[in-house]
């Protein structure tokens, strides 16, 4: 798999962030470690596998410069753990809770979790909404289902959303809870997909 120069593509799509050498290591081999899966168990798409770097990693180095609480963060739907695995691997301090229902991609982020070292991954196989064991939680999805009805699935949890995030393209449809408001955003550029965003949305006493 072709290896990029992170600090340019990340400059290039408009972000801040410049990757540590750890941090570096770990999105390598979480990247690898997909590829190889991916041949026999199909755990990421071929879209996906082609640019992973220009895709997956731009995504997620975006959320990251718009996360603003330390509670755990929650990826529902990550499929092959995107965005929180690359969280976890940008983060070492931040908890990420992965919560997917399909088996062969459960098992994954397992290994990942194991073959990586990261002690902040927590893997849940289920369906949205489930239990967990933090009682204050922020959330996000990048694909689980269409942006128009994200909000209303995502607060279908008896733990407190501190902070919800929305990962957006062109298609920005309003937020539909009217109580939530906007407090952070980020935007940036993906190389021949076009601009996107992330947003954080709070309610007024939330976090």
């Amino acid at each position: 798999m072709q290896r990029f120069d992170h600090s340019q593509l990340l400059e290039q799509a408009g972000l801040n962030t410049r990757l540590s050498s750890r941090s570096i290591d770990l999105i390598d081999q979480y990247f690898s470690a997909r590829d190889r899966w991916s041949r026999t168990h199909n755990v990421a798409g071929p879209k996906a596998l082609m640019s992973p770097y220009e895709v997956d990693l731009v995504d997620a180095v975006a959320l990251a410069e718009c996360l603003s609480a330390s509670d755990p963060l929650v990826d529902v739907g990550t499929g092959s753990g995107t965005p929180g695995l690359l969280i976890a691997c940008l983060r070492p301090e931040q908890l990420v809770i992965l919560v997917e229902p399909i088996a062969k991609r459960t098992a994954f982020l397992r290994h990942v979790r194991h073959a990586l070292g990261l002690p902040n991954v927590q893997v849940v196989r289920s369906r949205w909404p489930c239990t967990l064991s933090a009682d204050a939680i922020q959330i996000v999805s990048r694909a689980v289902v269409d942006p128009e009805d994200w909000p209303a699935l995502a607060v279908r949890t008896e733990a407190k959303i501190t902070c919800l995030y929305r990962m957006l393209a062109a298609n920005r449809p309003s937020m539909t809870l009217s109580a939530w408001r906007c407090v952070k955003e980020v935007d940036y550029e993906l190389p021949a997909k076009g601009l996107r965003r992330i947003e954080c949305w709070r309610l007024p006493s939330g976090g």
